[in-house]
């Protein structure tokens, strides 16, 4: 299993939350710990760890998958019905985050992770989230 590592240092961490028993993380560990299950268009938070001076957040790294960006500059994916699928699967992604309560606040192309072979998409980067509320959001995140 390929796994993915993000450090958060603590001093860089800009929305704090608590889990269930209390202790105090960014919030970012939160939301993808509400996202993570039930859905395969979401990234996968293994495990975190707390250091003196930073988190440690181990992701899945899904295998040959790089960000999307990087894929449409070098045109690896080209065909209508390829695009279309993609765009499919933002939208599952979307829809499950909106279903758990959370906004991702963040959707680009360097945010989803593709495998060019089976253009098979996960959504990432959750440091920009927050939990949906009745108001209207008024501030630009990312």
């Amino acid at each position: 299993l390929q796994v993915a590592i993000k450090c958060v240092a603590w001093d860089t961490v800009l929305q704090w939350d608590e889990l269930h028993n209390g202790t105090c993380v960014p919030k970012e560990i939160v939301l993808m710990k509400k996202v993570g299950s039930g859905c395969c268009r979401i990234i996968q938070l293994l495990d975190w760890f707390k250091l003196p001076d930073s988190f440690m957040l181990v992701m899945e790294r899904p295998e040959q998958s790089r960000d999307l960006l990087h894929i449409l500059l070098e045109q690896e994916i080209q065909s209508e019905e390829a695009a279309c699928w993609l765009f499919w699967q933002v939208l599952e992604a979307m829809w499950h985050c909106t279903a758990c309560g959370v906004l991702h606040g963040d959707i680009k192309p360097e945010n989803l992770l593709v495998n060019p072979e089976t253009v098979k998409l996960k959504l990432i980067d959750f440091d920009c989230c927050t939990f949906l509320k009745e108001r209207a959001f008024t501030q630009l995140a990312g």
